[in-house]
């Protein structure tokens, strides 16, 4: 029995070594077929050599071109006071030859690239009925290359770019001219002045706007005489900022701004109401301004929203208090919080207080506006500056009133 066993596994180790051989014949090509090697698709090699050459020459032009657009994107006035603005002109400078540099070694690896398929095609037997054609396109093709790469080398000898790099010398330099640019945005905000005062109105700038009476929290910021135009409301609020140069060389920039009742809007409801509830009102909106945020080693300026929320209370001496919070920038901090205290409200005229965060008492002003005394103020607008142990704000503001929700939620007539 053990003798029988093992003789059929030999047989049958047998009949598996000679499958296995019969196998390996026909994937071998011994039976027949099956393993001839695709052809080589040189037109197709040499596209994307030529691709790839003339990619990297774009990528040569955009680097020197905004090198030398960013010569005029360096100072406090070219870039409005953004900061992040000079710093991102300046570092193009900065990094342009770098760009150039690998664009050209790029244009070079195609370059060789393309000869190496030149010299398969010219291996080709004379009897490939393609080979005339592909010769030539190898040809044409090795030429453009190198014009391209001579292109990219021009671009390192151009004077306008030599002349930027000899104005940003490296990235310590850069960091230098953003820095310069949110200095100058600091002394202003340092003083703590601001206009949010009526005599700008005839400022044909930017404004920042609320959009229409059922919007609590505004706000685009557009063109002065755009929202002139705009007829779905008669009575708002068009607030904002402005920055102004230097008068001379002793003196600073400033930041000025400024919110404005458009339309008439002096009456509204201060008095008492008959319960606590009615006393009180809330309103909501946003703030638009310059701010400066610093570090160790650095000095940011940009523009600047916040999120504003009052609460009124209302009596024989009506007062409004609140916060400023929730700024959004490339020169602020998430941490920032601005305490509104208590000042008078009335629709006549503004008042004026403290606005407090973690440095010194910045100030604030508010002024009601509405269009029926026989209600509570539409909303209330100002101006604002206030100091961090890190940073600097300044900005004029828009609220409107919070409406309370239905009770009936699911909007049904209860009748």
């Amino acid at each position: 029995m053990k003798f029988e066993a093992t003789g059929k596994a030999v047989i049958r180790n047998i009949t598996v070594a000679i499958l296995a051989s019969s196998l390996t014949l026909v994937g071998c090509g011994g039976g027949g077929g099956g393993g001839s090697q695709q052809p080589v698709d040189h037109s197709t090699e040499l596209d994307t050599a030529l691709e790839d050459a003339t990619e990297a020459t774009e990528t040569a032009k955009t680097a020197v071109m905004k090198a030398k657009d960013g010569v005029t994107m360096l100072t406090t006035e070219e870039v409005a006071g953004v900061s992040g603005t000079a710093l991102e002109a300046a570092t193009a400078i900065v990094s342009a030859r770098d760009d150039v540099e690998k664009a050209i070694k790029k244009a070079e690896a195609a370059l060789e690239s393309a000869m190496m398929t030149q010299s398969e095609i010219n291996d080709l037997p004379d009897t490939n009925n393609q080979k005339t054609e592909l010769m030539r396109e190898a040809s044409d093709t090795i030429d453009k290359i190198k014009m391209d790469i001579e292109t990219a080398k021009m671009l390192l000898e151009d004077s306008e770019f030599n002349k930027a790099e000899e104005m940003v010398a490296d990235r310590e330099m850069a960091r230098a001219i953003a820095n310069k640019v949110g200095e100058d945005i600091a002394a202003s905000l340092k003083i703590g002045e601001f206009g949010a005062t009526r005599e700008n109105m005839g400022r044909t700038s930017g404004v920042h706007r609320t959009e229409g009476p059922e919007d609590t929290v505004p706000a685009e910021l557009v063109n002065k005489d755009d929202d002139q135009k705009n007829a779905d409301e008669t009575i708002y609020i068009s607030y904002g900022y402005w920055l102004t140069k230097p008068a001379d060389e002793n003196s600073s920039w400033a930041v000025n701004t400024f919110a404005n009742l458009v339309g008439t809007g002096t009456e509204a409801d201060l008095a008492a109401g008959s319960t606590d509830e009615e006393n009180k009102a809330t309103y909501a909106g946003s703030a638009i301004g310059m701010s400066i945020h610093r570090t160790s080693e650095n000095t940011d300026s940009d523009q600047f929203t916040a999120d504003v929320n009052l609460t009124a209370t209302f009596g024989d001496a009506p007062l409004i208090e609140g916060t400023i919070n929730n700024f959004k920038g490339d020169a602020t901090s998430q941490e920032w919080t601005v305490d509104l205290k208590s000042i008078p409200l009335s629709v006549n005229s503004e008042s004026s207080g403290y606005a407090t965060a973690t440095d010194r008492d910045g100030q604030w002003t508010a002024q009601a506006y509405g269009t029926n005394a026989d209600e509570r103020p539409t909303g209330v607008f100002g101006g604002f500056a206030a100091h961090f142990t890190d940073g600097d704000v300044a900005g004029a503001y828009a609220t409107r009133l919070d409406m309370p929700e239905s009770s009936n939620d699911d909007g049904m007539d209860e009748n």
